[in-house]
């Protein structure tokens, strides 16, 4: 059995650690326990299981700390063969970001979830083919952003990072970019328009 500390880690950390350990089960299948401290988590690891076809335990020890134990039999489903988290199809996914949190609401919570968001990006098999940053969203590729390392790790895997000229200069931040390359706003239009798949935050 894998054992997987993901204490102190928020969502979706521990599910992104328990998919990468499904995904390197031999046929047969195996099992994984995924020890967490907050009750969302325990939740998420849940319904992710429930939803694949797995069987699954949860232990409450107490303290806030719970133990989820996933179970894939020898003839556990096809997601078994689709390594990583959340397959798709292709390499055209273009994501364009024009500001630095996620939906309306509480600021400090959309910062939250867009530090999430772009986590979980960088988790996909298969990378975005493009990110787009403009208007605030440039904020998020600064040296000093705390969402710096997924953005280049996507970069690593080949993901083209654009950013906004006109808006890196409007707020002088030029020199602070930490990742990507500038772009004119013909180069961002005609990636979007280009896409198979766009998402625009």
């Amino acid at each position: 059995m894998i054992s997987i500390d993901a204490t102190g880690l928020a969502c979706p950390a521990p599910m992104v650690q328990a998919r990468q350990a499904l995904s390197a089960f031999p046929p047969d299948g195996g099992r994984i326990q995924i020890l967490v401290d907050n009750q969302m988590a325990a939740e998420n690891l849940e319904r992710m299981a429930r939803t694949s076809g797995y069987g699954y335990t949860h232990t409450d020890q107490g303290d806030g700390r719970y133990s989820i134990t996933i179970t894939v039999g020898a003839h556990g489903p096809e997601t078994m063969d689709q390594p990583g988290i959340i397959p798709q199809e292709g390499g055209q996914l273009t994501v364009a970001i024009g500001r630095a949190s996620m939906g309306q609401g509480s600021e400090e919570l959309g910062e939250i979830l867009i530090k999430g968001f772009l986590y979980t990006l960088s988790q996909l098999d298969i990378p975005p083919r493009n990110l787009l940053f403009f208007n605030g969203g440039i904020k998020l590729a600064l040296s000093d952003s705390n969402a710096l390392a997924d953005l280049q790790t996507m970069a690593k895997k080949g993901t083209q990072i654009l950013i906004c000229g006109t808006c890196v200069d409007y707020y002088d931040m030029r020199d602070q970019l930490g990742v990507g390359e500038i772009a004119n706003m013909l180069e961002i239009v005609q990636e979007m328009a280009q896409a198979d798949r766009l998402i625009q935050l």
